[in-house]
């Protein structure tokens, strides 16, 4: 006597919600042919076709804010050319935008760039 109890459809649960609006006929019968050769209703192909919109422009702004950032560490970067010792370097460390590099997931680059100099300068300290 074990019966297995069906969940509820999104329709049952009221999750469906009716759309209407008007396509230009072209579209609609593109919609309709390419759903109907995937076995698909056209609301889940339209559905589909907005989640990969929404990641589409997830990775654009993504990439803007890749595009904005990489610029601004450069320019901080350049100050290190050239030869320097170990202070000046440290003072050129601390003047680093740490949110910079976060923006663009470079934390970790970062905070190894700082325990790395840190340990130069104990270094630099003991071997005096």
């Amino acid at each position: 006597m074990n019966q297995k109890v069906k969940p509820p459809t999104p329709k049952q649960t009221n999750q469906i919600k009716q759309l209407n609006f008007k396509v230009q006929e072209d579209f609609y019968w593109k919609l309709k042919n390419f759903a109907s050769s995937k076995r698909l209703k056209m609301g889940e192909v339209l559905e589909k076709a907005f989640k990969f919109y929404e990641k589409r422009e997830a990775i654009i702004n993504e990439l803007n804010t890749y595009r904005q950032t990489i610029p601004a560490i450069e320019k901080q970067m350049q100050s290190f050319q050239g030869n320097m010792n170990l202070k000046e370097l440290e003072l050129k460390v601390n003047n680093l935008n740490p949110s910079l590099f976060k923006k663009i997931g470079l934390t970790t680059t970062y905070l190894v760039l700082k325990e790395t100099l840190a340990e130069c300068l104990k270094l630099g300290k003991t071997n005096r």
